[in-house]
Parts: C-alpha cells; structure tokens; sequence
C-alpha cells in the first residue's frame, strides 16, 4: 500500500512540473522572448515591438486588433535612408507614424494614416532616417511630439541603437 502511495505522490508531482513547464514555455516564455523595448519620445512612454529584420518590418502590426495607448512598433533599419511606408496592411486603425535618424531625433513624421489592403498611399520621409515609429493615431499630439524632439530606447540587435 505504501509503495502505491509513493507512485502516486511522485505521478502527481510529476503532472505537477509537467504543467508548470508546459505553461511556462507556451504563455510566459513567448512574452518576455519578445523583442521589445521602453520608447519615451515627446511627453509619451510605450512598450514598443521592434521590428529589426525585413520580415517583421513587412508585417508590421498586419493581424493586430487595436493598438494600445501605451504600445507602437520600431522598424529598425541597418542605416539611415528615406525609408518609404506603404499603407496597405491589413488592419483597421490609424497611427501616427514617426521617423527618426540614427541620432534618434525627429525628423519627420505623418498623422492619422489609415492602413488597408487596398491602399496605394505611400509616406516618404523628407529626410534620411533609421527608425521608422508606428504610434497610435493621436499620439503625435496628445504626447507633444514634435521635429527633433529626441526619443530614448535601448534594444540589444545587429541594427545598433
């Protein structure tokens, strides 16, 4: 009788870890693997997604339902050029779109872009720029920022910061 009660305490606190790891890996791990990093630019603090290679530049937020108040996405570039955005992906919000120099300053930036499948608009930046910001629509006034304002982050990536 002992030994079945032994079995059955060391099954159980087998299934136990089992589940901690198993959920571990497919909820905790995807978030915090995630390459993200803390963008104060104007008055405004976002969790920003950066996005530093060409295949996550190109989906940028396609799929995403909204865009939180306090999110955006970061396409990083390898160099400053005129980084040209096409607003034809698939999601149904505005955003304020912001681009910054390698010296992470303002150096243009679009409000209220509406992105979907069909369009043709297209936002080239006057100036080269290294970072290409996409905020919610709104965010450009209500965080006050403006031409050479200066953004903050840090991410470890290739691209630099």
């Amino acid at each position: 009788m002992a030994v079945k009660k032994g079995l059955s305490v060391t099954l159980l606190v087998s299934a136990i870890i089992l589940i901690v790891v198993v959920t571990f890996f497919l909820v905790v791990w995807p978030m915090i693997s995630k390459n993200t990093t803390e963008l104060h630019l104007g008055n405004g603090v976002f969790k920003a997604l950066i996005a530093a290679d060409g295949p996550s530049r190109a989906k940028g937020l396609s799929g995403s339902p909204e865009l939180e108040s306090d999110a955006a996405l970061m396409m990083a570039y390898p160099y400053d050029s005129k980084w040209t955005i096409i607003a034809n992906n698939d999601y149904s919000y505005k955003v304020d779109i912001v681009w910054l120099s390698a010296d992470k300053k303002v150096v243009y930036f679009v409000r209220n872009v509406q992105h979907d499948l069909e369009s043709t608009n297209s936002y080239v930046p006057k100036y080269p720029a290294k970072y290409v910001i996409e905020l919610p629509a709104g965010a450009i006034l209500d965080q006050s920022i403006k031409l050479n304002s200066v953004a903050e982050f840090k991410f470890n990536s290739s691209i630099g910061n």
